[in-house]
């Protein structure tokens, strides 16, 4: 990441330390996205129907510090894409507004993520052929999430976890706190999530969570 502090650095190193060490471990992550599930119901209903920001956070769970909303997705700061994101259910590529190139991978999957475990086995099979039939990307409006970004339709929190592993969040403004890459990025991913979303609600499934993981220019996010 550009422009960080030497105490941010050090807070996103062990920010990814930390996330790598629970990442290996798929019962441990069923483990924490439940708790996360828990910890996260007092957010705004509506907030969570319409933008999906609760299942992006529980997305990024393991990554306390390292991106504002968790909008860009996981990092992998050994330039390898994560165990889940070798074999993805869901993947697309952008250009940023720098002209670099992004591609985005959706894993652990599941339309039922009340129920461990937390992860593909549990993704409904209809959804699962859809996703991988349609070009999801095509489909999102990220011109209308800039919009809604920047004009604060949509509420866009900060989201942190504590040493203790309660969850601190704070609404903010994403074209305030990311450059012009990370909240394009960010508006695309919001676009594609929608997309999804719909979908989900379309087939009357119970909700959907899963884990995003981006490389951008060569480096893995």
């Amino acid at each position: 990441m550009d422009n960080l502090t030497d105490a941010e650095q050090d807070a996103l190193d062990s920010a990814l330390d930390r996330s790598r060490a629970m990442l290996t471990e798929p019962d441990d992550l069923h483990t924490e996205v439940q708790t996360m599930l828990h910890q996260l119901e007092d957010l705004p209903q509506g907030h969570r129907a319409r933008t999906g920001r609760m299942r992006r956070v529980v997305s990024v769970f393991a990554l306390s510090a390292l991106l504002v909303g968790g909008g860009v997705s996981a990092a992998a700061a050994s330039g390898l894409w994560s165990w889940w994101a070798d074999d993805p259910d869901l993947s697309y590529e952008f250009t940023l507004p720098s002209g670099a190139s992004c591609e985005v991978r959706y894993g652990l999957m599941s339309t039922n993520p009340g129920t461990a475990p937390v992860d593909s086995t549990n993704l409904d099979a209809g959804l699962a052929e859809w996703l991988t039939t349609n070009d999801v990307l095509s489909l999102a409006d990220v011109a209308g999430a800039v919009t809604a970004l920047k004009t604060g339709e949509v509420e866009f929190f900060a989201v942190h976890f504590d040493d203790d592993g309660t969850v601190t969040k704070e609404a903010v403004r994403p074209d305030e706190s990311l450059d012009a890459d990370k909240f394009y990025a960010t508006a695309v991913e919001y676009a594609v999530a929608e997309v999804i979303n719909l979908e989900v609600a379309a087939r009357h499934l119970p909700g959907i969570a899963y884990g995003t993981e981006s490389a951008c220019g060569g480096v893995i996010q």
